[in-house]
């Protein structure tokens, strides 16, 4: 009767054991099924802040790159609108291109220019009615008196600024119209074409 009970006892622990296990198994599997999920939703949280900040960045990229093509197009524009311009502008450009320039030109300083003046007025050879004493008279080297009379010329050494009488009237003279001066020679004042020495009028000894 005692080996019955034990029998009875050991079979009923051994069922016990063996209808535990299976439920300990099933415990385990949803223990390590909702640690997976868990770390699944773990890991989730954590790419899904990386998956934004790369979509930032794309949008971000793409974002300076449609800056860059549109600096690009203004520049090009700009280029576009300055390269027309100087057509324009060269286009309403007369140029003329055949020009000669004659450089070999020799320009004569002393031609007479043409004045307004009846110079046949002052035309007269008079001997003067009084002499003065006129200015230092430096006579030129090799100087030979030659009575001169108006329409004739006096040579160049003679009609230079140093022989001209700027004072005529205090020697009685009249006012040299524009052109033409008073200069001394020798005890005559002549007025003179400053340009060619043309004698237009002969002041006979008056200077001492």
């Amino acid at each position: 009767m005692r080996r019955l009970l034990i029998s009875s006892a050991a079979l009923a622990l051994v069922l016990g054991t063996a209808m535990a296990a299976p439920q300990d198994n099933d415990n385990d599997n949803n223990r390590h099924r909702d640690r997976a999920m868990q770390q699944q939703q773990g890991n989730d949280r954590m790419a899904s802040p990386m998956s934004e900040q790369r979509s930032d960045m794309r949008d971000n990229a793409r974002e300076r790159h449609n800056n860059l093509q549109n600096m690009s197009d203004q520049r090009t524009d700009r280029a576009d609108r300055v390269r027309n311009r100087d057509r324009n502008a060269d286009k309403n450009v007369d140029v003329q291109r055949n020009v000669t320039v004659d450089r070999n030109v020799t320009v004569n300083k002393n031609v007479r220019v043409h004045r307004n003046i009846d110079v046949v007025k002052y035309q007269r050879n008079v001997t003067a009615t009084r002499r003065f004493h006129g200015p230092n008279w430096y006579r030129p080297a090799s100087f030979r008196y030659v009575r001169y009379s108006y329409g004739m010329y006096l040579p160049s050494a003679f009609f230079v600024r140093d022989y001209w009488l700027t004072d005529y009237f205090a020697f009685g003279l009249i006012a040299p119209p524009p052109g033409f001066v008073w200069v001394r020679y020798g005890d005559d004042a002549l007025l003179i074409d400053e340009f060619s020495g043309e004698i237009v009028q002969v002041q006979y000894n008056i200077f001492f």
